[in-house]
């Protein structure tokens, strides 16, 4: 079903290539969650290889329906209501964050902090798309090294967990775990949904100017993204190779192949022992090369999610309807994907692996990923049969009105 012209036009109307995109993340992130371990509690090739990746396009995703729904305000030079947008929505990702965290000891929620990054994209939208990607460049080239030199001074942070509402006895905690070395420290990230901000702010404008310019955009975004992240890769590796490992590993007490490995696997957890580290390509680091491989790989797959687009027809369209449905709720489609989860991995997960027994594919499996996607493709058929956002999709949006200053 073709949208009306005039939807097509508006601020906020469905993209299908972005839907198509976010569909992805969903899906990338299910398998992070749900093939954890093989039954012999090895981790799965599949989900190392795009760990770090999956949660990452869903943060530049954020800033690209950021530029979504602050385009009408900030076109009349309204940056106060703007902004009042974003902090309600970002306090409602919060408080949904924060509930999703008290059932959820296996997923590490991203809520919170997606939220907290909401907040912090507030000062940055008067900037332009140019002036924000290169400002996000900066600040993952930068960033990494001032939050090496931070967890060094603060020491060992807490283990990581999901905030909940009962980390908010320790406020202290909380925020550093936030904002510095949690699961998806907003600092950190913060670089996502400001090329995202960016890469929304093209788009709008390659909307408005027709099919052809979304067309070099989308080009523009698959290729320009990939060869970041091959850059990024190649010079880390390059930069390993010709003498870091080297003298990672002399000062650590490592052979050049333990080095190379370290690099090559990241230190597990943050923070790092050593200013060298940050040149590991391993997800979930945030180390400058971690941080542009996966911030050019997202910008990719959305590139490539706005050229099949495109090409979707009535009869295609209709027939990726439960995709695209799925993709237009994600915040609902995730937040239900943690709750189904969560049986599970509060009643069996930890007895499973205390006694050592193989993993049931009912706790860590393809089986359970499969399940789980074919969930977010019945809700997305739901919601777009029935014509209705995602119910989150709307506490959101009701949020970031209230929140917003009453117009002259």
């Amino acid at each position: 079903m073709h949208p009306a012209p005039a939807e097509r036009r508006g601020a906020t109307a469905r993209v299908d290539g972005i839907d198509l995109a976010r569909f992805v993340a969903l899906a990338g992130m299910m398998l992070t969650h749900t093939w954890i371990f093989t039954p012999d509690y090895l981790e799965p090739a599949p989900s190392a290889a795009i760990s770090g990746k999956a949660a990452a396009l869903f943060a530049v995703l954020a800033g690209v329906g950021i530029a979504f729904t602050s385009r009408r305000a900030l076109a009349r030079g309204d940056r106060r209501t703007a902004a009042g947008n974003l902090l309600g929505r970002g306090l409602a990702l919060v408080l949904i964050g924060l509930t999703l965290g008290l059932v959820s000891p296996i997923i590490l929620v991203i809520l919170v902090y997606y939220g907290v990054m909401f907040w912090l994209v507030i000062p940055l939208l008067r900037l332009g798309p140019r002036a924000l990607l290169a400002g996000a460049v900066l600040w993952m080239l930068a960033w990494p090294f001032a939050a090496f030199a931070l967890g060094e001074a603060l020491g060992a942070p807490p283990p990581v967990s999901s905030p909940t509402w009962f980390s908010l006895a320790d406020p202290a905690a909380l925020v550093r775990n936030v904002l510095l070395d949690g699961a998806y420290p907003a600092l950190t990230w913060l670089a996502y949904p400001v090329v995202g901000l960016a890469l929304g702010r093209w788009l709008l404008r390659a909307r408005d100017e027709g099919p052809d310019a979304v067309r070099r955009l989308g080009a523009l975004a698959l290729v320009g993204g990939g060869l970041v992240a091959l850059v990024a890769w190649g010079g880390a590796a390059l930069a390993a190779r010709a003498g870091g490992a080297a003298r990672l590993g002399a000062e650590l007490g490592l052979t050049r192949e333990e080095a190379l490995a370290l690099l090559h696997d990241g230190p597990g957890s943050n923070p790092f022992e050593h200013v060298l580290q940050l040149l590991t390509t391993a997800g979930h680091t945030g180390a400058p090369p971690d941080l542009l491989i996966t911030a050019g790989l997202a910008t990719a797959v959305i590139g490539a999610g706005l050229l099949a687009g495109l090409e979707l027809g009535p009869r295609m369209r209709a027939l990726l309807g439960p995709v695209l449905g799925a993709g237009g709720a994600p915040l609902t489609v995730y937040s239900a994907h943690v709750l189904a989860f969560a049986p599970g991995a509060l009643l069996a997960f930890g007895p499973a692996m205390a006694t050592g027994e193989p993993l049931p594919w009912w706790l860590s499996s393809p089986w359970l990923w499969l399940v789980h996607v074919a969930g977010a493709l019945v809700l997305g058929a739901l919601l777009r049969w029935s014509g209705q956002r995602g119910p989150l999709e709307q506490l959101v949006t009701a949020s970031g009105r209230l929140a917003a200053p009453p117009r002259a």
